[in-house]
């Protein structure tokens, strides 16, 4: 919480760490092992899941506060409140709607990713 107010934190570092260890518990090897891409895989999906259930209703419900205050009537009079008045007004789908948006984060993740794994697998040639 950020000066007595939620800020999606809360609930995105639980939801991503419980996740993974879920994950990677039943990914593990016989040995007890977790590999390199076993533990990639599992990062992953703890990252996509904190993306459905918390960071995009999170920042649906942030831009829809952000353009109620800047509006010339407010309605919204704290965090809790506002949730609830959405939700009582336009559904529990309003708020879960925008959860493709993730899709470009996933993106930006793999971009990279690749670039460093290609570059791994390149063989080194001596220079002259």
């Amino acid at each position: 919480m950020t000066g007595g107010r939620p800020t999606g934190q809360e609930a995105s570092d639980p939801a991503r760490f419980g996740v993974f260890e879920f994950l990677s518990n039943h990914a593990r090897d016989e040995s007890g092992r977790l590999d390199s891409t076993r533990g990639l895989l599992c990062g992953l999906g703890a990252g996509i899941l904190e993306a459905v259930l918390v960071v995009c209703p999170m920042e649906t419900v942030k831009v829809k506060f952000i353009h109620d205050q800047s509006s010339a009537n407010p309605k919204y009079k704290g965090f809790y409140h506002g949730v609830r008045e959405i939700i009582k007004a336009q559904g529990l789908r309003c708020i879960t709607h925008n959860v493709n948006l993730w899709s470009s984060s996933t993106q930006t993740f793999f971009m990279p990713l690749t670039c460093h794994v290609s570059m791994k697998q390149r063989p080194v040639s001596a220079s002259s």
